[in-house]
């Protein structure tokens, strides 16, 4: 598994809010270029996940329909005194197939954290290094996407 963990300190937390046009709500953004091949655009061979607390469980028929859901064991919660939010990611190595898992092995890496106080929309973020600028509007995630800008992982033993 590839385990990624985030610990964020944030007094103000809303729920994050998928049917919504803007990104609405607080929640983080895992982007990997498995093949390190950078450019400037999301390129479909790009993994990109995000991970937020949500208001309500989905239903059984909403879980059974998802195809997009990534194999693995995810965890998202408030800090029990209430200072922020902590963000747990197991990837399998197989859902990441065009890595692979042994020593020497590059692919780029991003975080993004969406940061929303007021509830209506995230009005700022954090960005683990230059390569994703969210436009307000969810659907124009591409224009702000630069993998070239990502931190480079190199796996060791």
């Amino acid at each position: 598994h590839l385990y990624i963990s985030v610990d964020v300190s944030d007094d103000v937390s809303h729920s994050f809010s998928s049917d919504s046009e803007v990104w609405k709500g607080d929640g983080l953004m895992i982007a990997i270029d498995p093949d390190l091949d950078g450019g400037f655009g999301y390129n479909g061979r790009d993994y990109v996940f995000t991970q937020a607390l949500m208001g309500k469980k989905p239903d059984k028929e909403d879980q059974e329909g998802d195809q997009g859901e990534p194999e693995g064991q995810y965890s998202v919660r408030r800090r029990l005194d209430g200072t922020g939010t902590v963000y747990e990611a197991a990837v399998p190595w197989q859902y990441l197939a065009r890595i692979q898992p042994a020593a020497g092995s590059r692919f780029g890496f991003n975080l993004y954290v969406t940061d929303d106080d007021s509830g209506h929309g995230a009005s700022k973020g954090l960005v683990l290094t230059p390569g994703i600028c969210l436009d307000r509007r969810r659907s124009l995630f591409g224009r702000g996407y630069s993998p070239e800008l990502f931190a480079e992982v190199v796996l060791e033993e």
